[in-house]
């Protein structure tokens, strides 16, 4: 399996919009606005995992991590578009266990709870989900 794969990163920005829409506000060019954070789906690059996260730290930006079905929706809506050939793509999120076999915890030092299995029903040795 190819280890090189695109990345989705989120950066902690107040923003105004809860739409797909790019915006200028609030958000560096390119980026989307969700929910008081920016996402980027980066496809122009391709990352090994450790390499996905050394590129979202020196944008001041974090892999994705996932608080809700409606965000998982939204990151699958991004996908999609910056991605239209393809129906679904590979994507390095913000999730390891890494620290503790079988705890998966996100970027920003959440555990991973049955309540987020909602996008990977028995999930198992991943950081990349397919979006």
């Amino acid at each position: 399996m190819d280890s090189r794969i695109t990345l989705l990163l989120m950066l902690g920005m107040a923003t105004v919009s809860n739409t797909l829409e790019m915006v200028n506000f609030g958000c560096p060019p390119d980026w989307y606005a969700y929910s008081n954070f920016c996402y980027k789906y980066n496809l122009a690059m391709t990352f090994t995992a450790q390499q996905a996260k050394t590129h979202c730290e020196g944008v001041g930006a974090q892999l994705l991590y996932l608080t809700s079905p409606e965000e998982y929706m939204f990151a699958r809506a991004i996908s999609s578009r910056r991605n239209p050939a393809s129906s679904s793509a590979e994507t390095w999120i913000g999730l390891d266990d890494k620290a503790n076999e079988g705890t998966f915890v996100w970027s920003n030092g959440e555990i991973l709870t049955d309540s987020l299995e909602f996008w990977y029903p028995g999930l198992s040795n991943v950081i990349r989900l397919t979006l």
